[in-house]
């Protein structure tokens, strides 16, 4: 076994950050100083190659928990140590050959083909891999050393020039080969070329005709079939492999788009094609983050939401001063494929468990006395424009408001008003009277709320990288309180009261707004406490243990100041929108 410090580079932020890197037979594992908990532990199998890069860097291929393949960059202090750690990582996972060297790869995985086909790839290949080996090192300080400047600028020239005719003759090997499978109809052999086309790199303006009709075929028939067998694997596969071969304007592709949506239960408006342009290589996950601002009904609805909801309470946890508004400036729609698909299982689980505890009476099935529903403050605003909805409130939109782009209307039902903005297409020309659902959305998009899971919108208040962390890999409960503290344990907290989850929000030092995250949640049956200082441990055991499925502190009863809602599975909460608002603080026009 070994220990050391490695500096690891981090993909989201690009800068480097120190980490403890513990090493042992077939193990390697890394973590933030002074945690005990590893980041990532990776285990025979795992690693599959490693090198020294440039700049004294030690770059390893390993594969993730879900079977992701992803590159590690982790600097050390010198050459020496680079080295030294490389060659502890080999012989720690038993490796034989030196990673550089791809070229014996390269050459296995083209001798599936015929001799012509094998001849052209492996002369193709070799080249690549002399150069690409060599990248491996610093061109300068190898010729340094070697005192041969001239001599490996003329090899790199030919090698180059080598390359450029291994292209040609390439294309011009896999065209006739792909021609003859077309002409045979071998949908197998055309698959398998096609493979190799997009392997070397034939595509955009390097892709022939002859591969272009190819892939086109290929991914019509993939998709039809898929969409026929309605199975949501190969629908998926079908639909990554059409855009891996460009080929998503195939007549095929929409209905397959339709289909998949409908088989794995996307709420209607998920941009389910750019949910497949987005995929990152070599990540499972679908995911697309759907800029939905320009859909002012919907902006206004959640304006509404933050605005039914202000609470002008102060607590410990509050820097600086209170706002007297949060203004909406953009919102996102998540349309995260795996965190949907958990959150939609693991409500039902919710609901079946809670509907056992029904008991019958002479009304029929009903919840038990003791059974506690949330009513959070976010129903208000779903009453309101319900209410609208069903009146046919109407409201007067002056000509003046052409250079506001947004008005205030009273609710009669409410007495308060409605932030509404106003459509760019709208006549100025004259006062008009409009409906006020004209303006604001009667519901958020998707499916209603599950009331016998106790379902509910509430929110949650963190930094803006930490909000696009969450939306993409879901909330980590290793993390949760770090912000402010577990007052009901080590749990997942949400806030039926926007001023609450301002507390926990940063301001963007790019463009100084706050983000927040606007959550479904299952809470399922809540432990109520309204302890002043309740027991974590207890709270934590009455649902991870216990029949509870959240815990409701009411701090608003005992301190009067919130309602906190906290759940300890990240599956219980589905990071539905991302909200990007401006606090208004008093004194601001």
């Amino acid at each position: 076994p070994y220990t050391g410090t490695l500096e690891k580079k981090s993909e989201m932020l690009g800068f480097f950050q120190p980490r403890r890197v513990e090493l042992a037979h077939n193990c390697l594992r890394y973590f933030k100083e002074g945690s005990l908990d590893p980041r990532e532990s990776f285990r025979q199998g795992d690693v599959l190659d490693v090198y020294a890069g440039p700049g004294n860097m030690v770059m390893f291929r390993a594969k993730r928990a879900g079977g992701e393949v992803r590159l590690y960059e982790m600097r050390a202090k010198d050459e020496e140590t680079t080295l030294m750690w490389v060659a502890l990582i080999r012989h720690a996972f038993a490796m034989e050959q030196p990673a550089g060297d791809t070229t014996p790869q390269m050459e296995h995985r083209n001798s599936a083909t015929n001799s012509g086909f094998g001849i052209v790839g492996n002369a193709a290949t070799s080249v690549l891999g002399l150069v690409g080996s060599a990248t491996h090192y610093s061109v300068s300080a190898v010729a340094k050393a070697a005192g041969k400047e001239a001599w490996l600028d003329e090899t790199m020239e030919k090698a180059k020039s080598g390359i450029e005719d291994a292209k040609r003759s390439f294309s011009r090997g896999l065209e006739q080969q792909l021609e003859d499978a077309l002409t045979r109809c071998d949908d197998r052999r055309t698959d398998m070329l096609l493979d190799k086309a997009l392997d070397f790199g034939m595509t955009g303006d390097w892709q022939p005709t002859t591969v272009r009709r190819a892939a086109r075929r290929a991914a019509g028939r993939v998709l039809r079939d898929a969409t026929e067998a309605a199975d949501p694997k190969r629908l998926k596969g079908a639909l990554v492999a059409a855009r891996r071969l460009q080929a998503v304007d195939v007549p095929e592709f929409g209905p397959a788009v339709e289909k998949y949506r409908m088989v794995r239960q996307f709420p209607d408006g998920w941009d389910v094609k750019s949910m497949i342009m987005d995929r990152e290589a070599g990540k499972k996950r679908l995911l697309h983050k759907m800029d939905i601002s320009t859909n002012l009904r919907i902006k206004a609805f959640i304006q509404l939401m933050l605005d039914r909801t202000m609470r002008r309470v102060e607590t410990r946890d509050r820097a600086g001063g209170i706002p007297i508004a949060l203004e909406v400036v953009q919102v996102s729609e998540v349309q995260n494929e795996e965190l949907w698909e958990d959150y939609l299982i693991r409500r039902e689980v919710i609901k079946q468990t809670i509907g056992k505890t029904m008991v019958e009476t002479d009304k029929g099935r009903v919840l038990p006395d003791d059974f506690l529903f949330a009513t959070p403050d976010t129903e208000i605003p779903l009453s309101e424009v319900a209410a609208i909805a069903a009146s046919g409130l109407t409201i007067t939109v002056p000509s003046s408001a052409k250079t506001q782009k947004k008005i205030l209307a009273k609710n009669p039902y409410s007495e308060s008003n409605l932030m509404l903005f106003i459509p760019p297409d709208h006549d100025y020309s004259v006062d008009q009277e409009r409906p006020v659902t004209d303006f604001i959305a009667d519901a958020l998009p998707g499916p209603p709320l599950e009331t016998m899971a106790n379902e509910a919108w509430l929110f949650h208040g963190t930094k803006p990288l930490a909000a696009e962390s969450i939306v993409t890999d879901n909330f980590r409960l290793n993390l949760a309180g770090t912000s402010a503290g577990s007052l009901f344990g080590r749990g997942i907290y949400l806030a039926e009261n926007c001023t609450k989850a301002d507390e926990y929000c940063r301001a963007d030092p790019k463009t100084g707004l706050h983000t927040m995250i606007l959550c479904r949640a299952v809470l399922g049956r809540p432990f109520y406490t309204d302890e002043l200082k309740p027991d974590p441990r207890a709270c934590e055991e009455a649902c991870l243990k216990g029949s509870y499925h959240s815990v409701l502190g009411d701090r608003k009863k005992c301190r009067g100041t919130f309602r906190e809602f906290c759940v300890f599975d990240e599956d219980q909460v589905y990071p539905n929108y991302l909200v990007n608002y401006r606090r208004v603080m008093p004194g601001t026009k």
